[in-house]
């Protein structure tokens, strides 16, 4: 007979992600293009909102989950070039392995091109609350240690 693995509530069990495509899209605020609304198995339901906008080039999760279900993937931030200061690498999708998950310089992303990465998060929150369309929000986890 097989032994299933027990888990106790605070472990992290991989899973393979799965998802189902809803049929519709999304038009996200300053978006150009709709981007399609799966509804997936890894978005934690007791954590933020339940539900998250992917950003695949920079979330591991995100770009495994892009690669199974042949999602674009387009990076926004770049990472320095570390032999040439104040270059940046280019990151090729199509030869992408991994999410970039480090902090670079924003990219593709409009009036918000060229700062640092941190900076574009306070300055796309910012510009999200001007319009009404989002705030800033801390979420805190408590873990049992014991």
């Amino acid at each position: 007979a097989r032994q299933r693995a027990e888990a106790r509530p605070g472990d992290e069990v991989e899973v393979e992600k799965e998802g189902v495509f809803t049929g519709a899209y999304a038009l996200p605020p300053g978006g150009r293009e709709q981007v399609p609304i799966f509804v997936a198995n890894f978005v934690l339901m007791g954590y933020g909102t339940g539900a998250v906008m992917a950003v695949p080039a920079h979330d591991q999760r995100d770009f495994d989950f892009a690669r199974k279900y042949h999602l674009p993937i387009r990076p926004v931030i770049l990472p320095p070039d570390p032999d040439h200061p104040g270059a940046l690498l280019p990151l090729d999708p199509a030869t992408m392995t991994a999410a970039y998950e480090e902090e670079g310089v924003m990219a593709a992303s409009g009036e918000f091109d060229n700062l640092s990465s941190a900076a574009g998060r306070q300055a796309v929150v910012r510009w999200l609350a001007e319009r009404g369309d989002g705030r800033a929000e801390g979420t805190y986890r408590l873990r049992d240690w014991g």
